[in-house]
């Protein structure tokens, strides 16, 4: 399927806020893959401040083990990493705790 049909497929499936997202965009942008796909990930909080949210406010649950609530704390890392447009180097690391040392000073003071 060519990307240019991706959006349209995508849409035959939302339903409910996801559709609601679909509908708002202008006829010009449901064209645009990149662009749903960014609106519905806003939407629903799948940013990178969303999984930093998941990360830190993250608690084990009864059910869970400790290895279960490891990988979870994890995969909200590496989705926070990747939602901020970091590398996955020993640079890219650096700079992601660069900048979100001094993002969360800028919110303090």
């Amino acid at each position: 399927m060519p990307q240019e049909q991706w959006s349209f497929q995508l849409a035959r499936f939302l339903q409910g806020q996801a559709l609601d997202v679909y509908h708002r965009m202008s006829d010009e942008d449901v064209g645009d893959y990149d662009l749903l796909k960014n609106n519905l990930l806003k939407r629903f909080r799948l940013t990178d401040g969303g999984y930093r949210k998941h990360l830190k406010q993250s608690k084990t649950e009864n059910v869970e083990t400790p290895e279960q609530f490891i990988d979870t704390l994890r995969r909200y890392l590496q989705k926070w990493r990747q939602m901020a447009s970091f590398e996955q180097t020993y640079e890219g690391l650096e700079n992601f705790i660069s900048v979100t040392a001094v993002t969360r000073q800028q919110v303090t003071t």
